[in-house]
């Protein structure tokens, strides 16, 4: 027989960002524990709300099968004396598992043949295995916050008011934070007065709660929300200026979302729409509505957790306090400026950017030295003032009362207030832009300048993070480095720029001077691991294989750029005979190898006047051919046909292990062959390690 389970956990409102997260986590742990009880189940889907998780099993079924187990004893060569009695080992070993010695018989294991028996166990019924370990789960979350509310002292991000968990239609009796679970579930808090009502199942209980004004599906409510704000630009003769993470995170707040209009006076629209914007969106979680040149409107759509008949007082109190925080936004607009971005500029003697780094302006020094230094990697030299200038103004804005009250606008409004004092367009360009990328997948700063910039501010976070040891753990990253390590990766990416993170990070190290007590070699390599990290997240998502990303970055990391080079070629050549074939090849020279010491094979060199055979002076004589025309292809970036020369010494290599001997009797002899094929792995790993692709024969 099989049965539906159904959980929900009933809350006080939860954060939007927990959601999610959570939820997927207590599907996990109820799904895996009925796997790992080998309980099957049809499918499982979760659902919540803010005031609700929800996780729903289809088709679970009843009781484990039953099965038998095979229990050994003693050797069966000490189960019984001389006169075939059962000895005193067996007859403890039987009396232990409440068994008559009768019952025993000899079994055969992998190790030899014991006394034993064999014992019928009943499969335990999902409801006692569900009993047994919901407690446990739940208690086992892993909460960003957690609150305690009550005597049992349960952590849980907000406080459990009510527990509805059925296995078909009967109740499992859970009790979490003094709450037993019953049957019973709530409705809208004020849209149905928290009706209550009576559940037999999933069908049932999803039909009731949407008459109640609660919407389980977060997909539904969001697909509800974007259909609403497109009808209501249109009605305000506008176009809904697109917002996907606020999309996501109003639906994370609504049972009922329903989407109102608002207006706030024109008089507002002498403010840069990027203010309005973000004082819309990040305080009062609004949309905002451009007109078709794309002008912004004196409007809002806010989405309120309500039903129509009552939106218009709602939107008369949602202009009123968007009213109150757009004229905080003017009055900081013309008091910050009354004072220069230059002016400003020393004031960031008096802000502290870390206790062992210094201040701000002792970060925008390091700033100037770093864009300075990719200035000419990238072979831009053109504007020096330029970026000097933008350097040095960067951070000022951190100084302004804007910043301090809408923090989501630092850098956008260093860059509007460059723009309003007369910068070049370069400068207040690449202040506006250096935050960005904020997240992996987000725009990229416009121009050449821009990106300098950003890269030598997020470098020199990431290189004075290691160097005072604030090295992300785990899932905790409060400075944000993986983050900024894959906006850097990003930007060179999509701007096709080479450059070398070692030299980058040595430069960047060099820019700090004395302050943090440590070496660069140490915190370079703590960071190549950290990078190489990045690197794979990077082209996995790309859609690169498992295997060819390790094959890469297994042996080079170093320029992102030139990782994707050979990333390209490798992907394009994979379905070479000659290179699978190699590849097999290399996996065994690396077999052979791994039997040395790696420093004694870097001091033997390859002796010609030591070979015996022809096959070896064929290899070596294509090694040496090869490597340089190898060289120049990788130089002149033409990864493909480096490739095809690696592969094209598949004959010689074929023919090698089809006739020498690598490990002689001769001391000197077998020397040298190692010599030889040292020099052929390092011809490879001067690519990648192909030994790391995986062979489907």
């Amino acid at each position: 027989m099989k049965l539906d389970f159904l959980l929900e956990i009933g809350c006080e409102e939860l954060p939007a960002t927990f959601l999610h997260p959570m939820v997927l986590k207590l599907e996990k742990g109820i799904t895996d524990l009925l796997s790992n009880s080998s309980i099957a189940l049809e499918c499982s889907t979760h659902y919540y709300t803010p005031r609700r998780l929800i996780i729903h099993l289809k088709g679970v079924q009843e009781k484990q099968a039953a099965r038998q187990e095979t229990v050994t004893g003693p050797p069966y060569k000490i189960a019984f004396d001389d006169e075939g009695k059962p000895s005193q080992a067996t007859k403890g070993f039987a009396s232990k598992n409440n068994i008559d010695v009768s019952g025993l018989s000899k079994i055969s294991t992998d190790k030899g043949f014991y006394i034993g028996f064999k014992r019928h166990i009943a499969g335990n019924t999902s409801k006692s295995i569900l009993l047994k370990e919901l407690n446990g789960i739940i208690h086992r979350l892993e909460l960003p916050k957690g609150m305690r509310w009550e005597p049992t002292r349960l952590q849980f991000v907000r406080p459990i008011r009510w527990i509805l968990c059925l296995l078909g239609d009967e109740v499992l009796p859970l009790r979490i934070a003094g709450i037993e679970a019953s049957n019973y579930t709530f409705g809208h808090r004020i849209l149905s007065k928290n009706n209550q009502t009576r559940v037999d199942s999933f069908s049932e209980y999803e039909r009731w709660l949407k008459s109640n004004s609660v919407e389980i599906d977060p997909e539904i409510r969001k697909q509800k929300i974007q259909d609403q704000l497109i009808t209501k630009a249109k009605f305000l003769d506008g176009y809904l200026i697109e917002d996907s993470k606020l999309l996501e995170t109003v639906m994370n707040l609504m049972e009922n979302p329903t989407v109102i209009a608002g207006r706030f006076d024109k008089a507002f629209l002498n403010l840069p729409s990027e203010i309005l914007i973000t004082v819309m969106r990040e305080h009062q979680k609004y949309f905002s509505v451009k007109d078709k040149d794309s002008e912004l409107l004196p409007n809002f759509l806010a989405v309120v957790d309500s039903q129509p008949q009552y939106c218009k007082q709602i939107g008369i109190g949602h202009e009123r306090v968007l009213k109150a925080r757009l004229s905080d936004a003017m009055f900081f607009w013309k008091f910050d400026l009354q004072i220069t971005l230059n002016n400003r500029i020393g004031m960031l003697k008096n802000i502290l950017f870390q206790e062992k780094l210094g201040t701000l302006f002792d970060k925008t020094q390091r700033i100037k030295r770093l864009s300075k230094f990719l200035a000419a990697q990238f072979d831009y030299s053109s504007a020096p003032k330029i970026l000097d200038k933008a350097a040095e103004v960067c951070k000022t804005d951190l100084t302004t009362e804007m910043v301090k009250e809408f923090s989501g606008l630092q850098g956008i409004i260093g860059g509007l207030y460059a723009k309003e004092q007369g910068e070049d367009s370069l400068v207040f360009n690449a202040v506006s832009d250096h935050y960005l990328p904020t997240f992996f997948g987000d725009k990229v700063p416009r121009d050449l300048t821009g990106s300098i910039l950003s890269i030598a501010d997020k470098i020199d976070n990431i290189t004075t993070a290691f160097a005072v040891d604030l090295i992300p753990t785990g899932s905790s990253d409060p400075l944000a480095l993986r983050r900024q390590t894959l906006g850097i990766i990003q930007i060179l990416i999509e701007n096709n720029l080479d450059c070398s993170f070692r030299e980058l990070l040595h430069e960047s190290f060099l820019a700090i001077g004395s302050r943090p007590q440590t070496s660069f070699e140490p915190l370079n390599t703590k960071f190549s691991d950290f990078l190489r990290e990045r690197l794979k997240f990077v082209f996995r998502n790309e859609g690169f294989n498992h295997d060819e990303v390790n094959s890469v970055l297994g042996v080079f990391i170093d320029n992102p750029v030139e990782c994707r080079r050979r990333l390209l070629a490798l992907k394009n050549f994979r379905g070479s005979n000659d290179l699978l074939s190699v590849a097999s090849s290399f996996k065994r020279i690396k077999n052979i190898l791994s039997k040395s010491n790696k420093e004694d094979l870097s001091k033997l060199k390859v002796k010609p006047e030591l070979f015996i055979l022809d096959e070896e002076r064929n290899l070596h004589s294509e090694i040496l051919k090869n490597n340089n025309d190898f060289l120049r292809a990788l130089g002149n970036l033409k990864h493909e046909q480096g490739l095809q020369l690696l592969a094209s010494l598949r004959p010689v290599i074929d023919s090698f292990f089809d006739k020498v001997l690598v490990m002689d009797k001769d001391r000197l002899v077998k020397e040298n062959r190692l010599a030889l094929l040292f020099l052929l792995l390092k011809t490879f790993l001067s690519f990648a390690d192909i030994s790391e692709l995986v062979i489907n024969q």
